[in-house]
């Protein structure tokens, strides 16, 4: 049940889209309904009455909402392509972000995930510019206005995302040069956190300094908002850089579902899935560790073939590179399963015994803002 003060950090699924589901933010109707009253307010000289400003406002708004849409989604197609992921698209009142299983493995990958929104933000703006002057030449005044201003959003949406600071996508395009640079992941991410604190800092002064100098009092409350909103993304991801160099695995792990190879995937989807949700089970064979059964191998198996399979055939050989003491930072766990693009590590005692597992659930997803 909703708890009452929470609706407005409540999410409700509006489409999904590649079998990915698309979530808006309860915040982002608000945020509608003011761009869409602001569209007709600009339109209101250029056409007969309130109503046709209305149409033609919402109009503008769903035009640059879904233009938001296909920049994040512009992001998960990427990300897809490098074998990530992605659990989920949300649109809130600032824009949107996309939640992968993990971290991209190489700058490479960061690099071109990131870069893919801003792209396809300029990509539209060029084509409802043409649009644009299309309508101009035509004399299509309205329309050719509805063109302009959604490219115009589209500009602003593109270069504003390239700014250089975390949650930003110019962050994450940092993040991936100082990453390739030498620096560690973690180090590339506490840089661009920091300058994105900066960048929402220096957003919310210049909000501020628009409505007392200017008298701009609707521009500067909606700059400090934006500002407001980056400062704490920022840092909220460097309060988690530092949760996790003081986090233990032993406090987040789950206690272990031990399971024999000798089971058949049937036996196990029959006896053990209702039980446990974990997404990986250690194996162990006469009380020895053997290796690591992921959910997602089991899914991509014919169903026909679930009586007959054995978990031994499809299980994940152990290694000592697969496993952490429960004393080791959760920092040191992420950064196991990103190196060796494995998404689950089996936490074992002194003396080699299987006392926990943990898998990427068990972090939290990164997001793609």
């Amino acid at each position: 049940m909703m708890r009452p003060g929470n609706i407005f950090r409540q999410q409700f699924e509006i489409a999904r889209i590649g079998g990915i589901p698309i979530r808006a933010d309860y915040r982002w109707f608000p945020v509608v309904l003011f761009f869409t009253v602001a569209a007709a307010a600009v339109l209101r000289p250029m056409v007969e009455d309130w109503l046709a400003a209305f149409l033609l406002g919402c109009g503008v708004t769903l035009a640059f909402f879904l233009s938001v849409l296909i920049h994040e989604f512009s992001h998960a197609a990427v990300a897809i392509r490098q074998s990530l992921q992605v659990f989920e698209v949300v649109l809130h009142p600032f824009g949107g972000f996309s939640r992968f299983s993990q971290l991209p493995e190489t700058p490479r990958a960061e690099f071109l995930i990131a870069a893919a929104g801003p792209l396809a933000s300029l990509a539209l703006c060029l084509i409802f510019a043409v649009a644009g002057w299309l309508s101009l030449a035509l004399h299509l005044d309205i329309i050719a206005f509805f063109f302009i201003i959604t490219a115009a959003g589209n500009l602003l949406l593109g270069f504003f995302n390239l700014l250089p600071g975390y949650p930003l996508d110019g962050g994450r395009l940092l993040r991936a040069y100082l990453w390739k640079q030498g620096r560690s992941f973690r180090e590339a991410t506490s840089v661009t956190g920091k300058l994105g604190q900066f960048i929402g800092a220096a957003i919310i002064f210049a909000g501020l300094f628009i409505g007392f100098a200017g008298g701009q009092w609707l521009a500067s409350a909606w700059s400090v908002v934006i500002g407001i909103f980056l400062f704490d993304s920022a840092r909220s991801i460097l309060l988690e850089l530092s949760k996790e160099e003081y986090l233990r695995v032993c406090e987040v792990m789950r206690l272990p579902k031990l399971l024999d190879p000798e089971l058949t995937i049937q036996e196990m989807a029959d006896n053990i899935l209702p039980m446990f949700r974990n997404r990986a089970f250690p194996i162990v064979k006469n009380g020895h560790f053997s290796g690591i059964l992921l959910l997602s191998d089991v899914r991509r198996l014919d169903r026909r073939q679930w009586r007959t399979t054995r978990l031994k055939s499809i299980v994940r050989p152990a290694s000592f590179e697969m496993t952490l003491s429960p004393d080791a930072s959760i920092a040191e766990a992420r950064e196991l399963m990103r190196v060796k693009s494995f998404p689950a590590i089996a936490v074992i005692d002194a003396n080699g015994a299987v006392i926990g597992i943990l898998d990427e659930s068990h972090l939290s997803p990164a997001p793609r803002a």
